[in-house]
């Protein structure tokens, strides 16, 4: 199969015990540097695969492109300009409709090439997939001044660790913490229990642990789920600058 799609298998060391199970192909197997293995990554049995390849990325020169002002363009002139053509567009045989469509054209293109002001711009190359559509929704959602998502799910996993430290839910705390020394300084720190069972050990609460420990003591400690709530209004910058994964 390689062969009829012309292409090479670089990796030429085993992956996984003495087997070569990932592979990378190319179509310019010259252009390899380096190909070797490291060590894997958690639980996974595949050794990571990691090549150099001597290729360097291009793309092409931006083109300039031309933008009408229209929000500075002389609309008096235009009008007078395409009244006095009209006549003599009016007062024209045509021989046929591509004659007539020709000059209906310049027409407008000699009002617009007068009378609009334009501007040189240079194509962009960061966020190409943003278009004008998703612009609108983005400005939108500004304007309505929303939460964002990766806060509001925060706040939520906050809550949920509330209600179970305090036995607002049906859920034994013990199972997925324990919780700190309350005679000493940063007793309202919680720290993972360790884990024995596949089900805790990729659970979701090793991170809302993480993120209950940035709380201050007061917050952890509210007497009431509403008072936790209100608490959460503004949550500290460690959490809104990290990203939640």
């Amino acid at each position: 199969m390689t062969a009829d799609l012309s292409v090479q298998q670089l990796v030429n060391k085993p992956t996984r015990g003495e087997n070569t199970l990932d592979l990378m192909f190319t179509s310019h197997p010259g252009q390899l540097e380096r190909c070797k293995t490291l060590p894997p990554i958690g639980n996974s049995d595949h050794d990571i695969v990691l090549l150099d390849l001597a290729a360097k990325a291009t793309r092409p020169k931006p083109t300039s492109r031309t933008i009408n002002l229209w929000k500075k363009a002389n609309m008096e002139g235009i009008n007078k300009s395409l009244t006095d053509n009209f006549t003599e567009f009016q007062t024209t045989n045509f021989s046929n409709i591509n004659a007539m469509w020709n000059k209906f054209k310049s027409i407008i293109t000699k009002a617009m090439t007068t009378h609009v002001p334009t501007k040189q711009t240079k194509e962009r190359y960061s966020h190409p997939w943003m278009n004008t559509q998703l612009r609108c929704v983005s400005s939108l959602m500004n304007r309505l001044k929303w939460e964002p998502l990766k806060d509001r799910r925060c706040k939520d996993r906050l809550t949920m660790a509330y209600k179970i430290r305090n036995r607002l839910v049906d859920i034994d705390p013990s199972n997925y913490y324990k919780p700190g020394d309350s005679r000493t300084r940063g007793g309202h720190r919680i720290y993972q229990q360790r884990t024995r069972k596949d089900q805790y050990r990729f659970s979701f609460f090793p991170r809302s642990t993480r993120e209950w420990n940035t709380l201050p003591e007061k917050a952890t400690t509210a007497a009431t789920l509403e008072e936790f709530k209100a608490s959460l209004t503004i949550l500290p910058e460690a959490l809104t600058g990290a990203s939640h994964i």
